[in-house]
């Protein structure tokens, strides 16, 4: 039920992107074991920082549910995004970067 309510919430705010034009963005990430993707993130020195259970558009008709995980380098601010699927001992390195801050502190800035 859960993964259909995420499903659901996924597509409704798709659609709304679609009448606004907008394109899709079709993106490769690498994956592995949770132990090594863990590796990588310690050699980056990068902390855990926030998280939430989301979904992730495969296809047309396909999503992957799993924890979102963002890990954060407090002294170089560098940032990694993640999605883990603990039942498959599997994590995804979605994006990486670096200046990671709260947009509060962005001025200017109204997203």
């Amino acid at each position: 039920m859960r993964k259909l309510a995420y499903t659901l919430l996924f597509y409704l705010g798709l659609t709304g992107f679609a009448h606004a034009e907008a394109k899709l963005l079709q993106i490769e990430s690498m994956c592995g074991p949770i132990s090594v993707t863990q590796e990588f993130l310690d050699s980056q020195q990068e902390l855990p920082f926030a998280g939430g259970l989301g979904a992730v558009r495969m296809s047309a008709d396909e999503y992957a549910e799993g924890d979102w995980k963002i890990h954060v380098n407090p002294q170089t601010k560098s940032f990694s995004l993640m999605l883990v699927f603990l039942e498959d001992d599997i994590a995804c390195l979605i994006g990486a970067g670096t200046g990671f801050m709260p947009l509060q502190q962005i001025v200017g800035n109204d997203t």
